[in-house]
């Protein structure tokens, strides 16, 4: 059954508009209703909504194609987190691969391997040179992992320990530093919780 027309007057679409313009880097949890995932929703002109794709959306504008996704940062997306300075939108494969590394992907048979750095540029440097189906077996990943990779010019976001240091040390909130760094949130997150990145002195 269609939610009831509210004309944009609902009570979860005010919430959402309140906090466009937040600051804060703590999550904020979606205070209404949930799906059996733990994501938002909302009722919107008689429609559906993900809280999280609507709150991205008025935040950072439409998404680049109909296929990208509201991606969280966070990882707290299955808490219901809506602060839009923990969303940006991705990619299918962008989104998953945030899903390994916060830890959030269903565990259902074998879990996806991530490329190093270091493996995503050699597997550049095998373009041509070798079958896609031979660099994925070789490296322990599906053929689409190697193509997508041969095919994304800009290569991963590489902190020096200097730069590592500078933003541990930090008091800037995380969307300062990312734009400071010139990374993305995710990427100050995973330093912060020193996911990624190993410790330095």
């Amino acid at each position: 059954m269609a939610a009831p027309l509210n004309k944009g007057k609902g009570a979860g679409i005010a919430f959402l508009r309140s906090l466009i313009g937040h600051t804060g880097d703590e999550c904020v949890i979606w205070p209404f209703a949930k799906n059996h995932k733990g994501y938002g929703q909302l009722g919107y002109e008689g429609q559906s909504y993900k809280a999280n794709r609507m709150m991205c959306e008025l935040a950072h504008g439409k998404p680049p194609s109909p296929e990208h996704q509201a991606a969280h940062t966070c990882g707290n997306g299955h808490l219901s987190c809506v602060n839009p300075n923990h969303l940006e939108w991705k990619t299918n494969f962008e989104n998953q691969m945030d899903r390994v590394e916060h830890g959030t992907m269903p565990k259902k048979g074998r879990q996806r391997r991530i490329l190093t750095p270091e493996q995503i540029e050699e597997v550049r440097a095998l373009k041509g040179k070798m079958a896609q189906y031979d660099i994925a077996k070789r490296f322990g990943v599906k053929p689409g992992c190697i193509e997508y990779w041969q095919s994304h010019n800009k290569p991963p976001a590489l902190l020096s320990d200097d730069q590592v240091r500078t933003i541990r040390g930090s008091r800037l909130s995380v969307l300062a530093l990312a734009r400071q760094m010139g990374v993305s949130k995710s990427t100050i997150q995973r330093v912060l919780s020193r996911e990624s990145y190993p410790a330095v002195a």
